[in-house]
């Protein structure tokens, strides 16, 4: 959790510097902020580099989803909340059936939206996939709160929401960054998750509480 505040806190830094240097009209049509506010400060030459920067970061956030891509569900097929299909390994240990079936799917979205051009595209891709990702930590920072709660807070006083503070900054903050998607991310991304919902009933049909 810590480590998500930190990463939380230096991005809301770069966006307000950002901000900070680039006209409102030029950030709104900009396509590479962070690049023309290099441009900015240190010439032309500096957006070139924060430019190579940000490709080489890409493949490697690339490289990051691809692994998630087939750890998630089959963290979550571990779980029982996903049919037992995701929790198979191959040879190599690897979960194949999450990342083929999360791979046709990604392919299956960019063809959907082939008329759009290729920075809405990919801007549209990344908002959704931002999404997905903020809905768990939503989650994650309301389950820290009642285990916190559950375990009982010794201090009295105001010292009592001090444990609380980092699970409610998290779920503020994406809460937020949720919003800021737009309406179009969170109008699909919510039917993306509702669009689940069958193969956790499938997943579920012989389960006995």
């Amino acid at each position: 959790m810590l480590g998500t505040v930190s990463a939380a806190v230096v991005y809301i830094l770069g966006t307000i510097a950002v901000m900070g240097i680039i006209p409102p009209a030029a950030l709104a049509r900009s396509t590479a902020p962070y690049a023309d506010a290099a441009s900015a400060m240190w010439g032309g030459w500096a957006s070139y580099v924060v430019a190579a920067g940000a490709a080489i970061s890409s493949f490697g956030a690339l490289n990051g989803w691809i692994l998630l891509q087939g750890q998630f569900p089959l963290a979550v097929a571990h779980d029982g909340l996903l049919p037992r299909a995701f929790a198979r390994l191959s040879k190599r240990s690897t979960p194949v059936t999450g990342i083929v079936i999360g791979s046709v799917f990604a392919t299956i979205l960019i063809s959907m939206n082939y008329t759009r051009g290729l920075v809405e595209e990919f801007t549209f891709i990344l908002l959704l996939a931002t999404l997905t990702s903020l809905v768990p930590y939503v989650f994650c920072s309301a389950a820290d709160a009642m285990v916190l709660l559950r375990g009982g807070v010794h201090a009295r006083g105001w010292r009592r929401l001090l444990p609380l503070l980092i699970p409610g900054l998290a779920f503020v903050y994406s809460l937020w960054a949720i919003g800021g998607a737009g309406r179009d991310a969170v109008y699909w991304g919510f039917m993306l998750i509702l669009a689940g919902f069958p193969m956790y009933v499938w997943s579920r049909r012989g389960y006995n509480s």
